[in-house]
């Protein structure tokens, strides 16, 4: 109905407009008119996109429920304003008859209230967030723990717990510290169930299974220190439910003496059943088994005792063993540390020998340099003083000019008479 009475009312207003005509002098103030509509127009759809964007942070639905409440009435008014000139810009300052905002400012508000009421929504979360640490923190390790595998009914109700308390601290200023203690109770519970589970579970069904089979009856005190370990274990993860590597140990002590129990019940029960003409055979073969021991550990033959006094001296002798033993290791180890150090004293006796030979390995090598450049200086200098001169050429002249006596031969003397002739002449 309201938006056949729109309908009518724009072919009304269209039809009383419909003889008016713009002059040439409009023209220049149009076009700055619808220039700025669409700025705007780019301006409000960017914004637009913006908030769609924001809008689907699911998070912001969980923490802060009615301010992401808001934030959907806003958009969707934004979106409702902008659909009337999504397709035709030059109608972002047209309005509804039965509002005195055009479409463009419309949209400006609603945008403007979705801005206000996103900003509303991330404090509230990161105040829920703050005040609610440790509740998230125990969420956290209640995956880890596989709580939601293990117990899915508890874990649905501690999640709801969780929700409610959410709510409360982003709607309420004042915190409620009974709410937030009663919901890190049941988590903690939850936890410590499910590393209990985990880690103790078999051993739990083990030991039911025992109590089943009446094991208190032939084995009493083994079956007590089993359940013993078991409610220590227990204990321990209730108060430390994060210690994972103590609870392991604790898991596997427990495991140790269930399967103990298990042996020991069995053994008394094969006891009980065995025939009077069996026990010496029963006696005969667990000596023997003592006589194996004895002579593996060099013991010596002790069956002319009890079987109690029998495993006493056999580990009386292994004790006594392995103290030689460990003296034994003390001697050589002394003996080493004197080789280590005797040998450390080698090393550091060569390395010094070394260097002092490499010093004067050095020493020669410089002397052999200096006379190399000695023996070259003086060979240069023998070289300049001992150059050869150059002989003098006789150029004969005219044969005529040549004396009978310039052609006179000369005898050549004997070596003895040149030696007699230096005599006489000394």
């Amino acid at each position: 109905m309201q938006q056949r009475i729109k309908t009518l009312a724009c072919l009304a207003l269209a039809t009383s407009l419909f003889g008016c005509a713009s002059t040439s002098s409009d023209e220049p103030q149009h076009t700055a008119t619808t220039n700025i509509q669409l700025e705007l127009f780019d301006k409000l759809k960017a914004q637009l996109n913006t908030a769609s964007a924001q809008y689907k942070d699911e998070e912001l639905e969980w923490f802060a429920a009615r301010a992401y409440a808001s934030m959907g009435k806003s958009l969707n008014t934004a979106q409702e304003a902008y659909s009337e000139f999504e397709h035709d810009p030059k109608q972002i300052n047209d309005s509804d008859l039965f509002s005195s905002q055009t479409y463009g400012q419309e949209m400006t508000e609603s945008l403007d209230a979705f801005e206000t009421a996103h900003r509303n929504a991330l404090e509230t979360k990161q105040r829920v967030l703050s005040v609610m640490a440790i509740s998230f923190e125990n969420r956290q390790y209640l995956k880890t723990a596989k709580a939601d595998t293990l117990f899915p009914s508890e874990f649905k109700r501690v999640e709801q717990q969780l929700k409610k308390t959410v709510d409360y601290v982003a709607n309420n200023v004042e915190i409620d510290n009974e709410r937030l203690v009663s919901l890190e109770k049941n988590q903690h519970q939850l936890e410590a169930k499910s590393v209990t589970k985990r880690y103790l579970g078999e051993s739990l069904q083990q030991f039911s299974n025992q109590k089943k089979q009446r094991y208190f009856i032939d084995a009493p005190l083994v079956m007590a220190r089993s359940e013993a370990a078991l409610n220590k274990a227990e204990a321990f993860i209730q108060s430390s439910p994060r210690n994972h590597e103590e609870i392991q140990i604790r898991s596997d002590a427990v495991t140790f003496a269930l399967q103990r129990a298990d042996k020991i019940a069995q053994q008394v029960r094969d006891l009980k059943a065995l025939p009077e003409k069996q026990y010496e055979r029963y006696i005969l073969n667990l000596e023997d088994v003592l006589r194996n021991i004895a002579v593996a550990s060099s013991a010596g033959d002790y069956r002319n005792q009890t079987l109690i006094d029998h495993a006493k001296q056999i580990e009386h002798s292994m004790m006594s063993n392995q103290q030689s033993d460990q003296e034994k290791w003390q001697a050589l180890t002394v003996e080493l540390s004197q080789v280590k150090q005797d040998w450390q004293q080698d090393i550091e006796t060569f390395t010094a020998q070394s260097n002092a030979l490499s010093a004067e390995k050095q020493t020669l090598e410089n002397q052999i340099i200096e006379l190399q450049t000695q023996r070259s200086a003086t060979m240069s200098n023998n070289d300049v003083l001992e150059k050869p001169q150059t002989e003098s050429v006789v150029v004969p002249g005219d044969p005529a000019d040549i004396s009978p006596q310039d052609t006179e031969v000369t005898e050549p003397i004997a070596p003895k008479a040149m030696n007699n002739e230096a005599q006489a002449n000394t």
